[in-house]
């Protein structure tokens, strides 16, 4: 009787770790400090009191931390992208009849469409190898003509739709290049997206609008930073 009560108060108890820290998560600069605090309270009150309500508020203890990695990494991963841009697992319900829009002959750089169709239609997770832009002496070679003596920018299509995902129009090109080969992906600032085709989902995915998996955004000390398969956005520009 006893384990059947516990099972149903679990989801309760969840619901309310999940409100507790989004309370907490709410109080900037503050978060670790209230978290102490309300920890402290419920360590406090599970020696005062009855046994069930002992039971209760360790069970609640127990879900604290789990509730709150979540919740931080949520808010993590949405720090610095716009409203607009979020979206949730809906947007992905077409992504495997995307793969059908990519040929090889339609992509940038010798990129493959067998490697494409993979990695952003049949793929959530999993991303194309380190260091792949390194070893497209095609893209390298673009982006050292745009430095070298062209407009000093340049313009990413996703592959499947060729719409504009990512333009390095705002920042030194150069510095587009060093953090990218850096570390081994195409890398992304919130300046470089054009948002309007582009969406970011709660656990980080980058992805277009309409549903092709372009990477992760893994934030670091200068804010998000999209972490982006070369494969995804080799697209040519569409045809006028």
């Amino acid at each position: 009787m006893m384990l059947s009560a516990s099972f149903t108060i679990m989801p309760i108890l969840k619901a309310i770790g999940k409100r507790v820290v989004s309370y907490l998560t709410k109080k900037k600069g503050e978060n670790v400090e209230y978290t102490k605090h309300f920890i402290i309270i419920i360590i406090i009150k599970c020696f005062n009191g009855s046994l069930m309500r002992r039971r209760v508020l360790l069970l609640l203890l127990l879900l604290l931390p789990s509730a709150l990695f979540a919740e931080t990494t949520t808010t993590r991963h949405r720090a610095g992208i716009p409203e607009e841009a979020h979206a949730d697992e809906s947007i992905m319900r077409n992504q495997r009849l995307l793969a059908s829009s990519m040929t090889s002959s339609h992509m940038r750089w010798n990129t493959r469409a067998s490697t494409a169709k993979q990695i952003c239609a049949r793929n959530r997770h999993g991303a194309e190898w380190s260091g792949l832009l390194n070893r497209s002496q095609l893209f390298i070679d673009e982006l050292n003509r745009e430095m070298d003596g062209g407009g000093g920018h340049v313009t990413f299509f996703d592959s499947a739709r060729h719409q504009p995902v990512f333009k390095v129009h705002k920042r030194p090109l150069h510095q587009f290049l060093e953090e990218s080969v850096k570390h081994g992906w195409p890398s992304f600032r919130v300046e470089d997206v054009v948002w309007e085709n582009v969406r970011v989902l709660e656990d980080g995915e980058v992805v277009t609008k309409d549903g092709l998996h372009l990477g992760h955004n893994i934030p670091d000390d200068k804010g998000p930073r999209l972490c982006i398969n070369l494969v995804c956005v080799s697209g040519f520009a569409p045809e006028e």
